[in-house]
């Protein structure tokens, strides 16, 4: 049978207690614990960005609005570290996303639709250029677009915004688009360049750009707009897999958030985008200034999504029309708005 022995303690004087010192180590210790929690969250924030690719054009200031996602820390914000690669030309950001080098692309609405028709398992999620913000800049000779037949023209190579488009344009207006000898050269800098060194007699390139050529040479002039014969057809979409989306809508989610809180807060920081347009392009600020004011009351920045199936079926109709498209294709074929409308429904139109 076991026995417990009792111990007594008889103290040998008063017990005191130092407040101080058991008030500074237990801060210490807290202290200890709190900064070890912050640096554990602040990892795990860290750790927990996810990595995605987003294949593009090279740096514009019309496509401005993943930039300023990436400037202003909407990406980041919103949980995603994204990686830009700047490819030239929609062909190759095509083969990009297709090719699973990249989750997301920017790629024009010709390319994009002919791209789906041709079996590529792709869907637009977005438009952040839902209107045309290109100019007809040549040598003076050229009068109009129908003087263009028998000139140069610079693209970024076959098959791009840069010649679609003009393209579909001629066609409306009764020229043989097949007249003009269409020159691959790249972005609209490259173009702007070649332009005013005599290389090619004409091109299609942003109207910041356009405004630019016309101050700086005697020997160009701007005809018109793309926007004049092209209404509600989108520059551009933004891209993925559909095998990609469905199986990641939570990235997606975020990353749509992500543009159309840059696009809004684009049109209502006029100083940050003539700056950001000044780095882009190195125009002057008053160029930079007025490209702004078009942009934002044109709708070229697009503040919703940019998913109007108006303008999509204006987009089949005139490609059709025109031979840039085979045949018709469906809006759900091409484009899931479930995003868009998650983000309008908690947000709001503007």
């Amino acid at each position: 049978m076991s026995t417990i022995r009792q111990i007594r303690y008889t103290p040998r004087g008063p017990i005191t207690i130092n407040t101080s010192q058991l008030l500074g180590a237990f801060m210490l210790r807290t202290m200890a614990v709190t900064f070890g929690l912050v640096a554990l969250f602040a990892t795990n924030s860290a750790s927990a960005a996810d990595k995605i690719r987003l294949s593009m054009v090279p740096n514009t200031y019309v496509e401005a609005a993943q930039h300023i996602a990436k400037q202003e820390g909407f990406f980041s914000k919103n949980g995603l570290d994204v990686e830009f690669v700047k490819l030239k030309g929609d062909i190759l950001n095509l083969r990009a996303l297709i090719g699973k080098e990249v989750e997301f692309s920017s790629v024009g609405s010709f390319a994009l639709i002919n791209a789906i028709q041709k079996g590529a398992d792709l869907r637009a999620v977005i438009s952040t250029v839902p209107e045309q913000p290109h100019m007809l800049v040549s040598i003076k000779a050229i009068k109009s677009w129908k003087d263009l037949p028998g000139h140069t023209f610079a693209i970024s190579q076959p098959g791009a915004i840069s010649q679609t488009f003009p393209r579909a344009i001629m066609t409306m207006l009764g020229i043989d688009p097949d007249k003009v000898q269409y020159i691959a050269i790249g972005g609209n800098g490259a173009r702007q360049r070649a332009l005013l060194t005599g290389k090619v007699d004409a091109t299609l390139i942003h109207k910041e750009r356009a405004v630019m050529v016309a101050k700086s040479s005697d020997k160009h002039h701007v005809i018109g707009g793309t926007a004049d014969h092209l209404r509600g057809v989108p520059l551009v979409y933004h891209a993925a897999r559909k095998e990609w989306l469905d199986k990641n809508p939570g990235i997606t989610k975020r990353y749509i958030r992500s543009l159309l809180q840059a696009a809004r807060f684009m049109v209502r920081n006029k100083d940050i985008m003539v700056k950001y347009g000044q780095t882009v392009i190195k125009a002057d600020r008053k160029i930079i200034e007025d490209s702004f004011e078009v942009y934002k009351k044109s709708g070229v920045w697009g503040l919703n999504g940019g998913l109007n199936k108006k303008g999509f079926d204006l987009t089949i109709k005139l490609g059709v029309d025109t031979g840039e498209l085979k045949k018709p294709i469906t809006y759900k074929e091409v484009v899931t708005t479930k995003y868009v409308d998650e983000f309008l429904k908690e947000f709001g139109r503007e």
